[in-house]
């Protein structure tokens, strides 16, 4: 009767709004890995490289920083009340949120170039890649028990990663990153006169 019906109408509601958050999620996602890549490429690609190279190291270590971040985080709660807490509960958020959104945009790059290699059989642009590889992970999410899984792993790599890499310092041979400025002819110094 009326409830089957109220329970219909609940249900679509439901569903529309849930939809439409993972709509909203997946944008707000695409804006920010592009924001990042814009502003620090460089890094992101010496962090993807450091997370293909260091698959699982950067997962386990991502796993004890979730462990030892949560305790971390329930200590500063705790603490937070007296106001002593307070300014460490801020600080271990914010980095605790740079730390996932790095991870995660260098995990969009690894996924997108990968694709794109296979696609292609050659390189893609950064920008492409993250965007491919966002929407990759998010169709991913949707597969019932193995999208949780999936999400859960790539939140461990993606912490892992931007620590063992120190937010793309450190590509996969642990040396640091060299960015190349290249000269103008203008700029270029010019040669001692021969004899």
């Amino acid at each position: 009767g009326n409830l089957d019906k109220l329970g219909a109408l609940f249900g679509l509601w439901f569903s529309i709004f849930f939809i439409a958050l993972q709509i909203f999620m997946l944008l707000l996602w695409l804006g920010v890995a592009l924001l990042v890549t814009a502003m620090a490429g460089e890094r992101v690609g010496a962090a993807a490289q450091n997370m293909r190279a260091h698959f699982v190291r950067n997962f386990f270590i991502g796993l004890l920083w979730y462990a030892v971040g949560t305790v971390l985080f329930l200590i500063f709660l705790v603490l937070s009340f007296v106001l002593i807490g307070l300014p460490f509960l801020f600080i271990l958020i914010v980095f605790w949120t740079a730390l996932h959104v790095f991870g995660v945009v260098s995990l969009f790059r690894l996924v997108g170039e990968a694709v794109g290699r296979a696609v292609k059989h050659g390189e893609i642009s950064p920008y492409s890649a993250v965007v491919i590889g966002a929407l990759i992970l998010a169709a991913l999410r949707f597969i019932p028990v193995a999208g949780i899984l999936v999400m859960v792993v790539a939140a461990m790599l993606a912490a892992g990663t931007a620590l063992m890499s120190r937010f793309g310092k450190y590509a996969a041979d642990g040396g640091a990153i060299k960015i190349v400025v290249e000269q103008t002819p203008s700029e270029v110094p010019p040669s001692a006169p021969q004899g």
